[in-house]
């Protein structure tokens, strides 16, 4: 699959313009580290009018992974919170 076509059927399937109508008003900024062939990739994105800029292909990006793997990260939180407690109950016993 092209990159054009990777970014159309991204921005489709995490519904691009709700995302950009509901930008929040408050935002962190960082910093990132990104190997040059995947900043090309961004700029060819960018170039070809898909994205307004790197940074909205980088939240979109964000938000995409978040979205799919959100069930996963939760369980696997609660398993360590799980784990934590069981340590702490044991840990109080002895």
């Amino acid at each position: 699959m092209t990159v054009v076509s990777t970014a159309f059927k991204l921005a489709m399937e995490t519904e691009l313009p709700v995302v950009l109508q509901h930008r929040e008003s408050f935002m962190k900024s960082i910093q990132l580290d990104l190997p040059d062939k995947l900043v090309a990739e961004l700029e060819l994105l960018v170039r070809g009018g898909w994205f307004r800029d790197e940074q909205e292909v980088v939240r979109l990006a964000v938000t995409q992974f978040l979205r799919q793997h959100q069930p996963e990260l939760l369980e696997r939180f609660q398993r360590e919170d799980i784990e934590w407690a069981l340590q702490q109950r044991t840990a109080s016993k002895q």
